[in-house]
């Protein structure tokens, strides 16, 4: 296997990793709740958004590590992107259901917050790219493939997301509640 061929390949599992995390996240939503969120990637973005953010500004003269200031974001950008997640759901998402409103008009909505929310990212952030203050670090080198500690992070996220969704919908004293009741992820 020619060595840039064997990098290509291992930047595609991580860019796929990615994916993968996102579509954990749309499956949950979609297998509890019965309702695809197209909403979904727009929080996904307003998160890595948030986490540059407080990466890139609001940490930046509190905190001198960027390796420590990158997790903090990220941590930070989480909670804070539930808390949007949350708001959506006592906001919007609670009165519809108890409306029992149809499917089509809960997808129509999902598609109004979708460009709500990207929308609001474009406002507020801008349609040009963004980078993080990253700490610059040497890769791992295996044989004549280079793979970022970063990417390798990613990869072992999706694999034990991927693991704890199957873990969850095989295990029957999981996966009962989480079907009766949709309330009880959230």
């Amino acid at each position: 296997m020619n060595s840039d061929l064997a990098q290509l390949f291992v930047n595609g599992i991580a860019v796929g990793s990615i994916i993968a995390l996102a579509a954990v996240g749309l499956t949950l939503t979609n297998g509890i709740l019965r309702l695809p969120n197209f909403a979904h990637g727009d929080f996904l973005t307003l998160g890595a958004y948030m986490t540059f953010l407080l990466d890139t500004q609001i940490l930046s003269p509190v905190i001198g590590s960027q390796e420590t200031k990158i997790w903090i974001a990220i941590l930070l950008a989480s909670g804070l992107t539930i808390l949007a997640f949350l708001l959506s759901e006592y906001l919007i998402w609670r009165p519809m259901r108890n409306r029992r409103t149809t499917s089509t008009t809960l997808i129509i909505i999902s598609i109004g917050l979708a460009l709500f929310v990207r929308n609001g990212i474009i406002f507020i952030w801008g349609g040009g790219n963004q980078g993080y203050d990253l700490p610059v670090e040497t890769a791992l080198a295996f044989g004549p493939v280079q793979i970022p500690y970063y990417r390798l992070v990613v990869i072992g996220l999706a694999i034990a997301a991927v693991l704890g969704l199957h873990f969850c919908s095989k295990t029957p004293r999981l996966a009962k509640p989480c079907a009766r009741s949709p309330t009880i992820w959230i």
